[in-house]
């Protein structure tokens, strides 16, 4: 799943891109790459880890030095649902892991003030390293949430229902059939299109 090369304004240094997923395979696999389509600049990843069951979250700022971070404590290829959130402030980097603060790091994240860059969703950006599982309620704001928010937010999967207003943008992956997946925020540049993935997952899954 991917989106075409857009402007992310408003995501510089402050942002949140949250989700539910759940995989029971032990395998190192993207759950969302955020690229600028030639280099690793401004990019933004999360993956899972074979090596420990853990979350790593990696980012670059607009020098392209990288850090990378991981969850401790947590298995999340157990087969259940999870929900993940991953936030920076520039200074702060957080992973909270079903609600709850899992890991901070104290790390300056420079990026760029309006990237251009392309969502992919399942899969790093070069199409290897593809997650099995599923993926749902994708959401990406352009502040840090905070801890209330997040919790008070997991469980709302109605557009209008989520609360504040810096949503850049959310994908319920509701269409079922199909290859377009509709950015429900609005900016039609960051809509996505489903490619390479084997099916839309049936209700209750």
């Amino acid at each position: 799943v991917n989106s075409v090369a857009s402007q992310w304004g408003g995501m510089h240094d402050a942002w949140t891109i949250e989700m539910w997923f759940k995989t029971s395979t032990d395998s190192n696999m993207y759950l969302c790459d955020l690229y600028n389509t030639s280099n690793n600049v401004n990019r933004i990843y999360v993956r899972t880890r074979s090596s420990d069951d853990q979350i790593r979250f990696g980012t670059y700022n607009s020098s392209d030095d990288h850090d990378g971070m991981e969850t401790t404590g947590i298995d999340c290829n157990d087969g259940k649902w999870h929900h993940l959130a991953v936030t920076s402030s520039g200074t702060v980097k957080q992973i909270y892991f079903d609600g709850k603060l899992n890991a901070s790091k104290t790390v300056t994240v420079d990026r760029a003030d309006d990237p251009s860059m392309k969502l992919y969703v399942g899969a790093k950006h070069d199409g290897t390293e593809k997650f099995t599982g599923q993926i749902e309620e994708l959401r990406i704001f352009s502040d840090v949430r905070t801890p209330d928010e997040i919790r008070s937010n997991m469980f709302v999967n109605v557009h209008g229902d989520i609360s504040g207003d810096a949503l850049a943008a959310r994908y319920g992956f509701n269409e079922g059939t199909g290859t377009a997946i509709d950015n429900s925020q609005g900016t039609a540049g960051r809509d996505l299109v489903l490619t390479n993935a084997s099916s839309w997952a049936g209700a209750g899954t």
